[in-house]
Order: C-alpha cells, then structure tokens, then sequence
C-alpha cells in the first residue's frame, strides 16, 4: 500500500507516517510546504506523479479559539473548502481518501457516548468547518475518522502543556466537566492504519479506549511524572474561552473495535508510554 500524506510534519501526519512504514507501506510524505490542499491543481498533479493507492489528510487548522477570529478565513478554507477538493481530485484519480474530524462536529449535550450517526451540531466555528468537510465526502466513499483530545511529539497539546506548567507553579486550575478520550498520536496512527488496510470507507469514531475530563487527565499526568501541584477543578463555565466546547465529547469506538477486531489501549495506557519517551518514569 502506498499513502501520501498531506500535513505529513504535523503530530499526526508524523506518527501516521512512522506507523505506516513500520507497517511495511510505502509512503509520500507531503508537508503544507510542498503540497498546499487547497490548490486543487498541484493535488491532481501529485496525485498523478505519485499515484498512491490512499491520500491522509492530516492537514488543518486546529487552533480552535483562533478559528473564532484571526485564523476564521484560513480555517474554512483549509477545514472545510479544502477536503472537498481532495475528494474530487482523489475520486477522479481513483485513489483512496482518508480525513481527519473531531468530536466538535456534536454539541455535547446528550447523556452517552456519540455514535458515529448521532446527529451534528457544531457550536463553534472549528467544528462548523470540519462538519462542511464532512458533508462535502459523504458521497465519496471517503474514511472520515472522527477523534479527539490529541498528544504527542511534534505539535502543540496539552500533555506537554501541562508538564511545562508543573516545573512553574504549585496549584493550577483545570476544568473538570468536559469529558472525552485522551489519545497518543501513535495509538491513533495505528488504528489509522488498520482501517486503511481493511479498506474502510464512511464514518468511523478512533480514540483511546476510556473516558476522562481534562482535570482527570492533568491529574494522572502529574501522578506519573510525581509533580507535587494542587491541581483544582474548575467548570467551563469558571473558564471561559472563545470557542465553545461540548461537555460530552465521549466518542463511542463500537464499530471501529468491530471493523478491526481491536480498540486504542485505554488513554491511561498511552500517557505512560508517551511520558516514558520524554523521560518521564
């Protein structure tokens, strides 16, 4: 199987290419240096040069409270315009496709988990491109893998975040009523890469096994790494930001378990291999 990356430098598209290699597939690795996703031109003619069998999407625009205001033009054209002219150009080529969404497609509103067909509702402008997306390959017989709650090397997350913070501080404030499934990059990657091997198409929920609130998370991380910090729950409500975020992001990995035959490792599972490649025992 050969795979062109798009975003290939970001923390996803990183891990996606070191999984798929150690896989034994080949893979294009195409930073949004090299290949811009939304000139639908230079696609095609990198579709046409390297004629892979898949194209991951691991290009975006994920700084979610940016999208609100300076980063609102670029994030609808990279989050929203842009995947619908990968699957144009994939579909013309006769390639495969697989984009990246997020639990911010849904409100949060509800008492359980999200299935893949819960119906949308985005509440913030992030969420309201990656649904467009969406909506624009429903037809395609595109992969669309909903995830969520990143972390790993190469990018900006909340894990090393809050690392950093430790070393800075003695007590923080963390909310505690958004709940979702922390996910290493690489678990995901791995997940990522068995469903392309199956040839999966439609909607699928990936993400670590086991739920958590981010004051759950930062708390487990500071077991792990033995940082003395009080750690204080707070509500969304006590810390607002500019983009609204679904109090149940709780994603359920049914079908994808079904499809492959396995989930992710619970979250917990993932932060003590990612902590233990940073050094931290």
């Amino acid at each position: 199987m050969k795979v062109l990356i798009t975003g290939s430098t970001g923390m996803l598209g990183t891990a996606l290419d070191a999984a798929l290699k150690l896989a034994g597939h080949a893979v294009v690795a195409c930073p949004i240096e090299a290949l811009d996703i939304c000139d639908q031109a230079a696609v095609e003619r990198a579709l046409k040069e390297h004629r892979p069998d898949w194209l991951a999407n691991c290009a975006a625009i994920t700084a979610v409270d940016a999208c609100e205001s300076e980063l609102r033009e670029i994030c609808e054209q990279v989050n929203a315009v842009a995947p619908g002219l990968l699957g144009q150009a994939c579909q013309a080529a006769g390639v495969r496709l697989l984009h990246l969404s997020t639990e911010y497609v849904f409100d949060g509103s509800q008492a359980a988990p999200y299935v893949e067909d819960d119906e949308p509702n985005p509440q913030s402008v992030y969420g309201r491109s990656k649904l467009k997306a969406e909506e624009a390959l429903k037809d395609s017989g595109a992969l669309i893998v909903r995830t969520q709650w990143l972390y790993g090397a190469g990018g900006k997350n909340f894990v090393d975040t809050m690392l950093r913070l430790f070393k800075e501080r003695s007590e923080l404030k963390v909310v505690a009523d958004q709940w979702g499934s922390p996910t290493w990059v690489v678990d995901l990657a791995a997940g990522l890469v068995s469903l392309m091997e199956r040839g999966a198409s439609g909607v699928y929920h990936v993400s670590a096994s086991g739920y958590a609130s981010w004051h759950a998370l930062a708390q487990a991380i500071a077991e792990l790494s033995g940082a003395a910090v009080n750690i204080q729950p707070v509500t969304t409500a006590e810390y607002p930001l500019p983009a609204k975020r679904p109090l149940n992001g709780r994603l359920d990995k049914t079908k994808f378990e079904h499809f492959t035959g396995a989930g992710l490792p619970d979250w917990r599972d993932g932060l003590r291999r990612y902590l233990s490649t940073k050094g931290v025992k």
